[in-house]
């Protein structure tokens, strides 16, 4: 069933969206005076993709799934990753065959997050093929749910702690796990919770960003892409839940507010994924250069400037690409200009 012939959820595309627009902010090269702004976002914004992606993952693999995992996730990875090389090879005016074959093992490899913001969709892929096996281990027990969250935290543990680097970013999958196993089975617990009334649930949104925003900022440098948990291992897991947990709150409050704008680039997170850091590196460093007022690191307000500026960049991408060549960007070519879902 297409996105078209399907109701979208819309507190979904609300926190699909705001977390899409966090990564691209973060993506930003704000001043080092300005940094925890960028630990805050890192401590959460990737978790929270992988706690929504569970949120609509289907609940046993089957083949249609598989090609939908390979179609939607590996096929992009590969279009996205190959335009970059091309583009950046033309930037830096580098023709050379060992730069292309070079860039090209790294893309196939997937052991450095250098490839850009892309390294998140084979890790979401093999996360889901986790996630089928760990759904089957359910049937056999109803009360595996709840065991399986806490015991895959120890994989994601052994791995970070010993520095271990799988292929096709395989170790940030498993550090993401629990957090998609956590949103498998958290929609009808959210859905229930948008009859609080909504002053509590926006008290409780801001509470829990309040205690994101401290744990990040003394937790230390964090990132999935690279498996870097900071200071403390928990800290890390209780601030990304405590941010994941803020967003989905502010969302629920959002809900019955429904822009096109949300919708399309909530739809279309794969292509802001693939191209916003292409977009960045022109507004930050090649136009500016151009221009002559070229600086290393910007100022927050600015930064929120770039992003908001790619962010609309990226929606004018989408609504072409859902039209012309849907399929090759990742997207399921369901004409979104002429649907107001």
């Amino acid at each position: 069933m297409s996105m078209t012939q399907k109701k979208r959820i819309n507190w979904i595309d609300w926190s699909k969206s705001v977390c899409m627009f966090l990564v691209v902010l973060g993506h930003c090269h704000i001043q080092e005076s300005q940094q925890v702004v960028t630990q805050v976002i890192y401590s959460f914004h990737i978790p929270l993709f992988f706690f929504l992606s569970g949120l609509l993952c289907p609940k046993s693999i089957s083949l249609s799934s598989l090609k939908k995992d390979l179609r939607f996730l590996i096929l992009p990875y590969f279009v996205y990753g190959i335009l970059m090389i091309l583009v950046f090879s033309c930037l830096s005016r580098d023709f050379t065959f060992d730069r292309y074959w070079g860039q090209f093992q790294k893309l196939c490899l997937g052991y450095d997050a250098g490839v850009g913001a892309i390294w998140f969709l084979p890790a979401l892929f093999i996360c889901k093929q986790l996630y089928y096996f760990c759904q089957w281990m359910m049937t056999k027990s109803k009360g595996l749910g709840s065991v399986l969250v806490f015991s895959t935290l120890l994989p994601a543990y052994l791995i970070t702690h010993d520095g271990l680097n799988l292929p096709l970013f395989a170790d940030s999958a498993l550090f993401g796990l629990p957090f998609l196993l956590l949103g498998s089975f958290s929609l009808p617990l959210v859905e229930r919770v948008k009859s609080v009334g909504a002053i509590p649930l926006s008290l409780s949104a801001v509470t829990l960003f309040a205690i994101t925003v401290f744990l990040a900022a003394g937790n230390g440098s964090v990132s999935l892409a690279t498996c870097e948990y900071g200071y403390s291992f928990l800290v890390y897991y209780l601030c990304a839940f405590t941010g994941i947990t803020s967003i989905v709150g502010g969302s629920l409050l959002l809900d019955d507010c429904q822009l096109r704008f949300v919708t399309i680039t909530s739809y279309g997170t794969i292509v802001t994924l693939g191209i916003h850091g292409l977009v960045l590196v022109m507004l930050q460093y090649y136009i500016p250069v151009l221009l002559g007022f070229y600086t290393p690191t910007i100022s927050l307000p600015l930064a929120v400037l770039y992003s908001a500026v790619t962010y609309i960049i990226c929606f004018v991408v989408i609504t072409w690409a859902d039209r012309s060549c849907p399929h090759l960007m990742g997207l399921k070519g369901n004409k979104m200009l002429k649907n107001r879902l």
